[in-house]
Protein backbone atom coordinates (compact mmCIF):
# COMPACT_ATOMS: atom_id res chain seq x y z
CA UNK A 1 0.00 0.00 0.00
CA UNK A 2 1.28 3.43 -0.87
CA UNK A 3 1.70 5.81 2.02
CA UNK A 4 0.11 9.17 1.43
CA UNK A 5 -2.03 11.64 3.25
CA UNK A 6 -4.88 10.81 0.87
CA UNK A 7 -4.73 7.11 1.79
CA UNK A 8 -4.47 7.87 5.51
CA UNK A 9 -7.57 10.05 5.35
CA UNK A 10 -9.37 7.33 3.40
CA UNK A 11 -8.56 4.83 6.17
CA UNK A 12 -10.25 7.19 8.64
CA UNK A 13 -13.33 7.28 6.42
CA UNK A 14 -12.64 10.76 5.04
CA UNK A 15 -13.09 10.97 1.29
CA UNK A 16 -10.86 13.50 -0.39
CA UNK A 17 -11.77 15.04 -3.72
CA UNK A 18 -9.37 16.30 -6.34
CA UNK A 19 -6.44 18.33 -5.14
CA UNK A 20 -6.31 21.61 -7.02
CA UNK A 21 -2.90 23.04 -7.83
CA UNK A 22 -2.92 26.71 -8.76
CA UNK A 23 -0.16 27.62 -11.20
CA UNK A 24 0.67 31.01 -12.68
CA UNK A 25 2.81 29.60 -15.49
CA UNK A 26 0.70 28.62 -18.50
CA UNK A 27 3.59 26.72 -20.10
CA UNK A 28 3.95 24.55 -16.99
CA UNK A 29 0.22 23.80 -17.04
CA UNK A 30 0.42 22.82 -20.70
CA UNK A 31 3.40 20.53 -20.09
CA UNK A 32 1.67 18.85 -17.17
CA UNK A 33 -1.56 18.23 -19.09
CA UNK A 34 -0.14 17.39 -22.53
CA UNK A 35 1.34 13.94 -23.02
CA UNK A 36 3.38 14.90 -26.11
CA UNK A 37 7.02 15.67 -25.40
CA UNK A 38 9.42 17.42 -27.72
CA UNK A 39 13.20 17.56 -27.85
CA UNK A 40 13.05 20.79 -25.86
CA UNK A 41 11.00 19.28 -23.04
CA UNK A 42 12.58 15.83 -22.87
CA UNK A 43 14.90 16.83 -20.00
CA UNK A 44 11.95 17.59 -17.72
CA UNK A 45 9.85 14.58 -18.64
CA UNK A 46 10.46 12.83 -15.32
CA UNK A 47 9.40 15.85 -13.28
CA UNK A 48 6.09 16.16 -15.14
CA UNK A 49 5.42 12.41 -15.38
CA UNK A 50 4.43 12.31 -11.69
CA UNK A 51 2.00 15.23 -12.03
CA UNK A 52 0.60 13.95 -15.32
CA UNK A 53 -0.02 10.47 -13.90
CA UNK A 54 -2.10 12.00 -11.10
CA UNK A 55 -4.02 14.17 -13.58
CA UNK A 56 -4.87 11.04 -15.59
CA UNK A 57 -5.98 9.26 -12.39
CA UNK A 58 -8.23 12.25 -11.67
CA UNK A 59 -6.49 12.92 -8.34
CA UNK A 60 -5.31 16.44 -9.11
CA UNK A 61 -6.32 19.32 -11.30
CA UNK A 62 -4.10 22.20 -12.35
CA UNK A 63 -5.75 25.58 -12.77
CA UNK A 64 -4.31 28.88 -13.87
CA UNK A 65 -4.13 31.74 -11.37
CA UNK A 66 -3.02 35.30 -12.00
CA UNK A 67 0.49 35.92 -10.62
CA UNK A 68 -0.75 38.78 -8.44
CA UNK A 69 -3.20 36.40 -6.75
CA UNK A 70 -0.82 33.46 -6.27
CA UNK A 71 -0.36 33.42 -2.49
CA UNK A 72 2.33 30.72 -2.75
CA UNK A 73 4.66 33.34 -4.24
CA UNK A 74 5.28 34.65 -0.72
CA UNK A 75 7.34 31.48 -0.15
CA UNK A 76 8.96 31.12 -3.56
CA UNK A 77 9.70 34.53 -5.10
CA UNK A 78 11.07 37.94 -4.28
CA UNK A 79 7.93 40.07 -4.25
CA UNK A 80 7.14 43.65 -3.31
CA UNK A 81 6.44 44.45 0.33
CA UNK A 82 2.90 45.49 -0.60
CA UNK A 83 2.23 42.12 -2.26
CA UNK A 84 3.96 40.27 0.58
CA UNK A 85 1.72 41.99 3.13
CA UNK A 86 -1.42 41.23 1.09
CA UNK A 87 -0.49 37.53 0.76
CA UNK A 88 0.35 37.32 4.49
CA UNK A 89 -3.10 38.72 5.36
CA UNK A 90 -4.74 36.25 2.98
CA UNK A 91 -2.86 33.36 4.60
CA UNK A 92 -3.71 34.57 8.10
CA UNK A 93 -7.39 34.94 7.24
CA UNK A 94 -7.39 31.42 5.78
CA UNK A 95 -5.89 30.00 8.99
CA UNK A 96 -8.58 31.65 11.11
CA UNK A 97 -11.44 29.79 9.39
Amino acid sequence: MKHSLRNLLYEFGIKVGKTVIYEDNKAAIHLAKDSALSQRTKHIAIAYYFIRSHIVKNRIDIQHINSRLNVADIFTKAISSELQQRHAITLWDGMQR
